[in-house]
């Protein structure tokens, strides 16, 4: 049914999963409030898999390295392992 702008409306119950197509477009609703879109079967906006582990989160860029630290990319020497600070370089 249109509503007053002429947009087509529809109200789906939260408790099942609904899938809605138009054209090349199919947005799929699950039944714990995640969607998922699609644009000629390839996926636009995946459902987010919120039970995943998530990454560590990475340590403040500003703090100095500790004795055995990784040097992070864009470092001069990105990939080398910290030994502490240089006689030659300090």
């Amino acid at each position: 049914m249109a509503n007053d702008n002429g947009k087509v409306q529809l109200i789906l119950d939260d408790a099942h999963e609904a899938v809605v197509v138009r054209g090349g477009i199919r947005v799929e609703f699950n039944a714990n409030g995640g969607i998922a879109v699609y644009q000629n079967d390839v996926p636009v906006y995946p459902a987010a898999n919120d039970s995943a582990p998530q990454p560590a989160a990475a340590p403040a860029t500003n703090a100095a390295p500790k004795k055995g630290d990784l040097m992070p990319a864009g470092h001069s020497h990105a990939g080398w392992i910290y030994g502490g600070i240089s006689k030659t370089n300090n």
